[in-house]
């Protein structure tokens, strides 16, 4: 947003108090790019809620049970669907990175490095409609992940850029912080 627009919404909207500290004679600002080109390398940080929809209801082979439309880590997910299997949960947060990465309409990068750098599992509360309304306590994974990618496709790029990266981007996840690599 360029600073003139910003005094001008903040001159019509901010309290006296704030306005008056923020130093409009030291401010600046730059054009934000349009388009990111096909090939470049970024760097990136990312933090995500890495999770999966279920699209029907099941159990896993140990008797874990999900309902239709429930959200599950990514890792519970392959740990539950192949029960024999030693996971590392660093590689399927990056695989599931990977995978939104590369969507078609909505990724338009390649991985090629990535990390988890940071990992906790977040208590949420939620609300449901209604006249009998009640409080839903969630758990959700909060994992911070660092790397480095290709721009593939630049329009898509783009839109993810804008969008974010997976779901609950509404709570503050998803949002690709890039450098050059």
């Amino acid at each position: 947003m360029p600073w003139e627009t910003l005094q001008e919404l903040a001159r019509g909207f901010a309290s006296p108090a704030v306005y008056a500290i923020c130093g409009w004679d030291r401010g600046a600002s730059k054009p934000m790019p349009t388009e990111i080109p096909r090939g470049m390398r970024l760097a990136f940080s990312v933090r995500v809620c890495p999770v999966v929809r279920k699209a029907s209801a099941g159990q896993s082979p140990r008797g874990r049970r999900w309902q239709k439309g429930q959200e599950l880590d990514v890792f519970l997910d392959a740990a539950w669907s192949q029960p024999e299997a030693v996971l590392d949960r660093e590689a399927v947060y990056a695989e599931w990175l990977r995978r939104q990465m590369a969507r078609p309409e909505k990724g338009g990068a390649r991985v090629e490095t990535v990390r988890m750098t940071r990992f906790s599992i977040e208590r949420m509360t939620r609300r449901t409609n209604g006249s009998s309304r009640s409080v839903t306590v969630i758990q959700r994974p909060d994992v911070t992940l660092e790397g480095v990618l290709t721009v593939t496709d630049s329009a898509a790029f783009m839109r993810m850029l804008r969008r974010g990266v997976g779901r609950h981007t509404s709570f503050g996840y998803g949002m690709l912080k890039l450098r050059r690599a």
